[in-house]
């Protein structure tokens, strides 16, 4: 199967699916990573284009329109990493292979008040892509699991 950069919305209320008219900024992505504010935007981070890219894309709900955002990730991303969201708050990137050499421990912020990003301090406790996150807003988020470069099961789970 092959990416796409479609937008496919699917509606909670009554299980439909419809594709947007809005696409990807940069093309087709595969495996990059995502996390949404409630109610204003849900946010698309890096992944394969083909070729890994910085780009970070704000899907607008109330218009179904998507634009980039400048900055961008701090190096380019793909392989599957993982998104988490601190509701109107900010959202967080973590982990993934990074396209000159190898998997990261990097964790990004995104502002939501004014889509900044920044690098957090501390990243990762072992370089990983294929990591899953998930969060409790206004505490914490998870980052559990991925492979290394080897394929070799990561069984850590760090907590911001």
């Amino acid at each position: 199967m092959a990416a796409t950069d479609a937008i496919e919305k699917h509606l909670f209320s009554n299980d439909t699916r419809s594709i947007l008219s809005a696409v990807h900024g940069e093309g087709a992505y595969a495996q990059g990573s995502a996390f949404g504010n409630k109610g204003v935007a849900g946010y698309t981070c890096g992944g394969n284009t083909p070729g890994y890219t910085q780009y970070i894309g704000k899907l607008a709900y109330a218009s179904d329109t998507i634009s980039s955002i400048t900055p961008a990730l701090s190096q380019s991303r793909g392989e599957g990493f993982g998104g988490a969201a601190n509701n109107g708050v900010a959202g967080y990137t973590s982990g993934g292979y990074f396209s000159s050499g190898g998997n990261v421990t990097t964790v990004e912020k995104v502002l939501f008040s004014n889509d900044s990003v920044s690098v957090e301090s501390t990243g990762l406790s072992s370089a990983r892509y294929g990591n899953a996150s998930a969060a409790y807003s206004g505490n914490f988020f998870y980052s559990a699991g991925g492979v290394t470069s080897w394929y070799v099961p990561v069984d850590t789970t760090d907590k911001w």
